[in-house]
């Protein structure tokens, strides 16, 4: 889903790009604007300020086109991609996503033992198929595994839409754990 109004933020209103976003719903019609579906979905918000200071001296052009994935279908993932893929605009991805949320208030518990150590092994799996570009692979793992990955199916689109601009491998820039920085190891 997207939305077809803008944010407000504190920098001013980020507006949205009604035209790409028709565009690809013309080419992906399970694609809606629907204000509920970002309602209550905060990953947006946190990117904008961030959005906002790095063109603060074109505040009034800038255009977003935000979309919520819900699917980690495999199929439904690239069908999107490929809508988004053939935008005749110059743009760029950005995908907020928790990789893993590990703990009783989670409600995901697949190991008692080595907490640290298999959310690391989790965690560097998932980034070893952002890396590779393999979006399958990646909804493969996380579905087999029911890894709590909020975003799993963002990542597989944005994944998707650099495979189609012809981008063989990613790089991560930057990557932490929870832990690293509140030491909790029961609710990551």
């Amino acid at each position: 889903t997207y939305l077809f109004s803008g944010f407000e933020m504190p920098f001013g209103l980020v507006n949205i790009d009604k035209k790409s976003g028709q565009d690809v719903i013309k080419n992906y019609k399970k694609l809606i604007n629907e204000y509920e579906a970002h309602k209550d979905e905060y990953s947006i918000e946190l990117q904008l300020p961030f959005l906002q200071f790095a063109n603060r001296d074109k505040l009034n052009e800038l255009k977003i086109l935000p979309i919520v994935v819900k699917s980690r279908n495999y199929e439904e993932c690239v069908k999107l991609a490929d809508a988004i893929a053939e935008l005749e605009v110059n743009y760029g991805i950005i995908v907020s996503s928790n990789l893993l949320y590990f703990g009783r208030m989670f409600n995901y518990t697949p190991f008692v033992y080595s907490k640290k150590e298999n959310i690391t092994i989790m965690n560097n799996m998932i980034l070893d198929y952002i890396k590779n570009l393999d979006a399958k692979g990646l909804l493969e793992y996380v579905n087999e595994k029911r890894i709590t990955t909020c975003g799993a199916g963002a990542i597989a689109v944005a994944i998707e839409v650099c495979r189609n601009i012809g981008l063989k491998k990613a790089n991560i820039l930057q990557q932490y754990n929870s832990y690293e920085i509140n030491n909790d190891h029961e609710n990551i």
